[in-house]
């Protein structure tokens, strides 16, 4: 029995010896797998805490649309004054930005003043001759004298020139085409005698001839119209008489010498035959201031225009 015993407890100890060493290796493996489980549920403990604190949770559109609308008006106030700022900048021009200074040139200088001068050249190049005119003046002169009034006939010339054109623009029509000067010379006689009582003549008989030389300078000013130039009429006048007298046969001649002046109205017309030529036709009521005495002529002028 105890032979028989002896043989088992050996076979026993044989098969225990791989198990035993087999025990610990998988008491480790375990051990090993429960560490790692450990690990991961911890991991995902963290990286789940870490999510919830990064992300909030969800809310509805009803929740997250109410503060939005209890805070609209607080931010539509805010915003009202903004909007208003922005629109006053808007209108509200800025300072204008700085330009640069331009130097002009000699060129540019010279240029612009070239062309000043051709404009103010060109500017009477439309219209017709150089604003003269010349002829003849004829009418009847009423000489006024110590013993009354004497009709005469009077002749002469006169030069015209339209000042007013070649010192004012054309732009400025009154006085373009509405002054003139004016120059002109008239040649008049009359004759006058005494004669014995009874009207027979005797040796005391006197004769007195006499001639009038009229030269006068006077400006032209009137009003333009389309066809007539109406003016008035004023200057100084320079009277030279001379005077023959004849008594009983004796002659006895002086000159006289006097200052005056001329004074009138009068209407004159133009026009042109060609772009050079042309008549200027006037009548004129002049009165002649000599000394105390007043001489009145009716005047025609039939002038050639140039």
């Amino acid at each position: 029995m105890r032979s028989a015993t002896l043989p088992c407890a050996l076979l026993a100890v044989l098969l225990a010896a791989p198990a035993a060493q087999a025990l610990p290796s998988a008491a480790s493996s375990l051990a090993a797998a429960a560490s790692g489980a450990a690990k991961r549920s911890h991991a995902k403990a963290i990286d789940e805490d870490s999510e919830s604190e990064e992300a909030p949770p969800a809310r509805s559109a009803e929740e997250d649309d109410a503060p939005r609308r209890k805070s609209r008006p607080a931010d539509d106030e805010d915003e009202a004054p903004r909007r208003r700022a922005a629109e006053d900048d808007e209108e509200s021009p800025g300072p204008a930005p700085a330009k640069a200074r331009h130097h002009r040139t000699a060129e540019e200088e010279m240029g612009e003043e070239s062309r000043d001068s051709a404009e103010e050249r060109l500017s009477g190049l439309d219209e017709p001759g150089q604003g003269m005119a010349s002829g003849v003046v004829t009418g009847l002169m009423f000489l006024d004298g110590p013993t009354g009034s004497v009709t005469t006939f009077a002749m002469g010339i006169d030069f015209l020139a339209n000042v007013g054109r070649h010192f004012f623009p054309p732009e400025d029509e009154f006085l373009h085409n509405g002054l003139y000067a004016e120059f002109s010379y008239l040649y008049t006689w009359f004759s006058d005698g005494t004669t014995g009582g009874g009207g027979v003549p005797t040796n005391g008989q006197v004769k007195v001839r006499s001639s009038l030389h009229d030269l006068s300078l006077a400006a032209l000013v009137g009003y333009p119209l389309p066809h007539v130039f109406l003016y008035g009429k004023l200057g100084p006048v320079l009277f030279f008489e001379p005077v023959s007298m004849s008594v009983e046969g004796t002659d006895t001649s002086f000159t006289g010498v006097k200052g005056g002046l001329v004074y009138g109205v009068g209407a004159r017309t133009e026009f042109f035959l060609t772009d050079q030529v042309g008549a200027n036709l006037g009548f004129e009521l002049s009165r002649f201031r000599r000394s105390y005495l007043n001489d009145t002529m009716a005047i025609f002028h039939l002038d050639i225009a140039f």
